[in-house]
């Protein structure tokens, strides 16, 4: 994910009915490895130096296992 101007913090979730594991890779980014075929939709939500939240979302489709995912 690109530098968000004025973030504080970056928080990754998934939502998904398959397996994903989640390997933090610093602050804006993550690595994904999905366990099964399915929908994701991996969400950021990034805390701004004023508090203020701004959510970020990107869905995934895998068709495949096993499939790695960088974003």
């Amino acid at each position: 994910m690109d530098n968000v101007p004025g973030a504080y913090s970056y928080e990754w979730s998934i939502e998904a009915l398959g397996d994903y594991t989640i390997y933090p890779a610093g602050d804006r980014w993550i690595d994904v490895i999905f366990s099964d075929p399915g929908s994701y939709r991996i969400i950021c939500l990034v805390t701004l130096s004023d508090f203020s939240e701004v959510t970020y979302t990107l869905g995934v489709t895998v068709t495949q296992e096993p499939t790695s995912f960088k974003y």
